[in-house]
Formats: C-alpha cells, sequence, structure tokens
C-alpha cells in the first residue's frame, strides 16, 4: 500500500505512520493496484503547560499574518486556570494592537463584535475576563464545541487580521483547567479590575517557560 498526502500539512513516515506538522484538516490517500482510497483527519497541536498553581493548554493559529513592521507570527489561543482564575485569551505575540476590539465566529458562522481587555504583560494579548469562572467556561466549552474558530484584531491604523484555530480535540486539552478552578470562584466582573493582572501573568509567564518564548 502506498500512503500519501493528499492536502493538509502533513507527512507519511518510512513507518507508514501519519505526522501532522500543523492544525487543520489532513486528506490522506491509499493506493493498492488498482485500487484507491481516500480518507480525512483533523489534526490538532494543543500544548499543555503547568507551573504551579497555574495550568492550561495554547494552540497556534492554523494561519500566520504579518505586521506593520514585518515580523510575522503565528497567534495563539490560551486557556487556562492562573491562581483561581479562568483566562481565556489570544496571545498576538509581535502585533501592537489598538483597543480591546475584537470579533470572532464559530465554523463560519455570523461574526460578533466584542471588546476584550488588551493587555501587554511582556507580551501582546487580548484577554476575555468578563463576568465569573462560570462564564468564561462557557464561552471556552462553546470554542470547544466547535470546528473551527476564527479571531480579528485590530493593528493600530494598519487593518484587521484573522487568526484560525482548528480546536477540534479541545475538550481533553482543556480539562485539567477546568477542574482547577472553581466554578463559583471570582464572580465580580473582572474587565478592568486589577485583579485580573497576577491572573494574566501567572499563566502568560507559564506559558512562556513551556514554550520557551
Amino acid at each position: 500500500v502506498i500512503w500519501s498526502v493528499i492536502s493538509g500539512t502533513a507527512s507519511v513516515d518510512g513507518s507508514g505512520r501519519l505526522v501532522t506538522a500543523g492544525s487543520g484538516l489532513v486528506v490522506i490517500q491509499a493506493k493498492s493496484e488498482d485500487a484507491t482510497a481516500t480518507d480525512s483527519v483533523t489534526s490538532y497541536d494543543w500544548h499543555p503547560f503547568g507551573n504551579g498553581s497555574t495550568i492550561g493548554a495554547a494552540l497556534e493559529s492554523s494561519n500566520h499574518a504579518t505586521n506593520q513592521f514585518r515580523q510575522s507570527g503565528y497567534p495563539t489561543l490560551l486557556i487556562g486556570c492562573g491562581s483561581g482564575t479562568f483566562v481565556l485569551g489570544v496571545v498576538t505575540q509581535n502585533f501592537v494592537s489598538t483597543g480591546g476590539a475584537v470579533s470572532y465566529s464559530f465554523d463560519g458562522g455570523p461574526i460578533t463584535s466584542d471588546t476584550w481587555l488588551k493587555t501587554s504583560q511582556g507580551i501582546h494579548s487580548f484577554i476575555y475576563l468578563r463576568g465569573s469562572n462560570a462564564a468564561r467556561k462557557l464561552f471556552a466549552n462553546r470554542i470547544a464545541a466547535s470546528k473551527n474558530f476564527v479571531f480579528a484584531f485590530s493593528e493600530d491604523s494598519v487593518g484587521a487580521h484573522a487568526a484560525g484555530f482548528a480546536v477540534t480535540g479541545m475538550t481533553g486539552a482543556i480539562a485539567a483547567s477546568m477542574a482547577a478552578c472553581p466554578s463559583a470562584g471570582l464572580r465580580e466582573p473582572m474587565v478592568g479590575s486589577t485583579n485580573s493582572a497576577p491572573a494574566i501573568n501567572a499563566l502568560l509567564s507559564a506559558w512562556r517557560q513551556a514554550t520557551h518564548h
């Protein structure tokens, strides 16, 4: 049997094992004499990490973006529990972002405009910290129930950048974070609150250490 990759970021090694190099849909083909068959699988590359009371998982976007200074990067979806606070955000890395205005959609559905907390805690990011831990967990579960999550943000006056995340398989990756953060905790709205800073710093620090950023 001869195996090959028709589309997607993957390859088949000498042992016939499919090795993916990124997230997204991978279409494979098998040929044997006169018979040909194709199938597909969704690849995801969540990176789990932990550091003391902080635990989470990160996923780079399936597309890269270039900022106004010609720096390229892959925005990262970051979900975790930092010192009892459930944090959900998108790390924009090299980008100088304007305000907290964002938009997002699930599986090509309607686009929702929203305002997330903009932070530059050592690395530029947008954090969703509205409401209680329970409310943020619901948002994370909504992402987990989809296959593709698209997140768009603006960079000064340059225009919008969209990051696409192949989030299939996310439920298992964030299960530990869900359990680590009690839903009854931190019920007060946190956008703009000084209480949000330690949680964001803890999560970003653990993620940077784990991924050597």
